[in-house]
């Protein structure tokens, strides 16, 4: 069994946020904060990404060591990916994050302006 061992993490918090909030990072960390998954069941729970990007925004988040890819010696053969301890307390804060967002705020759309009128 191979895993990274998530030591080039990116230490300031401003690159951290840009990279955890990628377009399709959030989805690949609330999946992952589910469970540990394969490619294919990324791929699947997120239906609109290209394979290409899935794999280009796995080895980002592997970089940054947020993400753990997990090889198993099996025929054939079996990667696994999870979150680290760190990407776990990232994918916490989107997941309140997020979940805070999708609830109506009344006080967010009291303050917009009404539409113009074309």
């Amino acid at each position: 069994m191979q895993q990274n061992s998530g030591q080039d993490t990116c230490a300031e918090p401003a690159i951290v946020m840009t990279r955890i909030t990628a377009k399709w990072r959030p989805s690949i960390l609330r999946l992952l904060h589910d469970e540990p998954r394969r490619f294919g069941a990324l791929r699947s729970g997120i239906p609109a990404i290209s394979e290409r990007m899935l794999v280009y925004s796995l080895r980002e988040l592997e970089r940054d060591g947020i993400v753990l890819r997990t090889a198993l010696s099996m025929k054939p053969p079996h990667v696994i990916y999870s979150l680290t301890a760190f990407g776990a307390g990232c994918a916490r804060h989107i997941e309140a994050l997020l979940d805070y967002l999708a609830t109506p705020s009344e006080a967010i759309a009291s303050t917009r302006p009404p539409p113009r009128e074309r």
